[in-house]
This record gives structure tokens, C-alpha cells and sequence, in this order.
């Protein structure tokens, strides 16, 4: 869920720590996932891509952004508490837990939440391009290049976004187009299908000379994938799209649901067509448990 750090058994006894390199399915084990770690690695992303335009940057920023930072807030108010987790594990049963006044991650914890819009948008040197790296409801003013760009969307509970264009000349508009698209990436100009190469984690170049109202529209639907961890290939967890989605509850008593879904899968490889399948607003089911964001 881009979170990192964790308790390698036999090495220390600080759930804070970083980790050996792709010690992936032990930390998740000893309940690591400090929300300030990916806070910081989140902006040490960001300045990465400023310095070399890789999209993997910004695969980590989208599911650090989706899955923890959005998921580390409660979903209720105080003017007492920033009501964030300190910890988000991933441990089999665990609950978070909000609050945290004093600790460090209550103080990034805040920040946090004012940072959505950050990475939406950036800007070349040269102000020939602009990169729309993440789908967040958000609006563009570039006064120096007298364009204005709203995006409207309910990413990631739509599937899709729509970017509307105050102004004119030309701009090379760069699309990312995530890493997990599997069932294609479709883009339309003023509703006109473009025929363009959309290869999963690259970007797509719309370059031309744009007026005002011009529409940028993008579907990307999802689908069920499954993630193995590195270093202990049975360790998988379930996503849709960019979202991770957990079993709801604790079935396990604490620890691993152990169980197969490779039965049920039909020749084409489609997990939500019989082994994880849709139960209405954004819920699964599988082996009679519900997997949620």
C-alpha cells in the first residue's frame, strides 16, 4: 500500500527502521507501515521526477498517496487532534489507530492532507510540456502560459477523469498511464477517439495547438490483479486498479488466510469474472469474506 519499514525478526526490535532490500513479506508480518515514512519518500519521489521523468516515481506516489496517505486520516472531525495513524500495518487482523498528538506522524500527518494537489500537474523548464501525473480533482492556473486546465474526476472510485482547457497555443500534455491498466487506456479529444500507443507505465504525448474548451477525456478501467511479494511468493495481496483491497475483519484470528483462487479462474485470466467477484459499491467477495478498500 507503499508503506515500508517493519520489524525483521532477529535483526532489531524497531518497527521504524527500514528494512533489507526487497524483505517485503517479513515486515509486513511484524506490523510495519509508519505513515512518516512514506510522507517522506512520497517527496523524495516527487524530487526524483523532477530530475529524471521515470513513471515508476510516480506508480510509488499514486499508491502511497491512494492507499495510505488517504487511508491514514479517520474519517471524522476534532479540533483537538489531527485524528491520523501513526502506524498503518498490514499485519493479518490489525486495527489503526487514530490520534497522535506529539508524535511525528501526527505533525506530517497534518501536512499530509494539504499536499493532494501537489504532484498533479508539473511544468517542464522550458514550459513546452506539462505532465498530469496523478487523477485528483484539481485545477491547473499557469498564468506565464495563459492556460488554465480543470480535471473533474472521483478517481479512484471513477474509473476514468476529464481534463477541460482555458487557452491557446500549442502544449505537449503528457498523460500518465498507470502501470496497472490491463484492459486498455482510451483517450478522447473533444470526444474523438485518438490512435494513440498507450503502453502501461509510460506516458502518452498529446501535442498540439490547443483552444479554449478543448476536452481531454480518459478512460482506464480496472481490473482484479494479484501482487506477490518478493521474498515469499506466497505472501499476495489483491488490487483493483491502484487500490488495495484488505479482507474486511479479522477471519484469520490474527493470522494469514490461507486459500486458493486459481480453481476458479477461466481461460482468460480474469479474477473478477468467477474468483474475486463484484459485490456492489466497491466491494468483492471471495471464498465468502469481503475485500473492500
Amino acid at each position: 500500500h507503499g508503506g515500508t519499514s517493519g520489524n525483521y525478526p532477529g535483526s532489531n526490535n524497531n518497527i521504524e527502521m527500514f528494512q533489507n532490500r526487497d524483505n517485503i513479506a517479513n515486515s509486513i508480518a511484524q506490523g510495519g507501515a509508519e505513515s512518516c515514512t512514506t510522507y517522506n519518500l512520497l517527496k523524495l519521489a516527487r524530487n526524483l521526477f523532477l530530475h529524471e521523468q521515470d513513471p515508476s516515481y510516480m506508480e510509488y506516489y499514486e499508491r502511497g498517496i491512494v492507499n495510505q496517505i488517504a487511508g491514514s486520516r479517520a474519517d471524522n472531525d476534532s479540533t483537538s487532534n489531527p485524528q491520523v495513524t501513526y502506524f498503518q500495518p498490514l499485519t493479518p487482523g490489525a486495527r489503526r489507530g487514530y490520534g497522535n498528538t506529539g508524535t511525528c506522524c501526527g505533525g506530517s500527518g497534518l501536512e499530509n492532507h494539504t499536499k493532494y494537489q501537489e504532484t498533479v500537474f508539473l511544468r517542464s523548464a522550458d514550459d513546452s510540456t506539462l505532465w498530469v501525473n496523478l487523477f485528483i480533482a484539481s485545477t491547473l492556473s499557469w498564468e506565464e502560459k495563459g492556460f488554465t486546465i480543470a480535471q473533474e474526476t472521483d478517481f479512484p472510485r471513477e474509473q476514468g477523469t476529464r481534463l477541460t482547457v482555458d487557452g491557446t497555443g500549442p502544449l505537449d500534455i503528457r498523460l500518465r498511464v498507470p502501470a496497472w491498466v490491463q484492459r486498455g487506456y482510451v483517450v478522447r479529444i473533444n470526444g474523438v477517439e485518438q490512435d494513440v500507443e498507450a503502453a502501461p507505465g509510460t506516458y502518452l504525448s498529446l501535442r498540439r495547438t490547443w483552444r479554449r474548451g478543448d476536452t481531454i477525456e480518459v478512460s482506464m478501467p480496472f481490473s482484479i490483479r494479484i501482487e506477490r511479494a518478493r521474498d515469499r511468493p506466497d505472501t499476495q495481496s489483491v488490487f483493483h486498479g491502484p487500490v488495495l483491497l484488505p479482507i474486511l475483519g479479522d477471519p484469520g484470528g490474527g493470522s494469514y488466510r490461507e486459500l486458493t483462487l486459481y480453481r476458479f479462474l477461466k481461460r482468460d485470466g480474469d479474477y473478477a469474472r468467477a474468483a474475486i467477484t463484484p459485490a456492489g459499491g466497491g466491494t468483492f467477495t471471495t471464498h465468502g469474506f469481503t475485500l473492500r478498500p
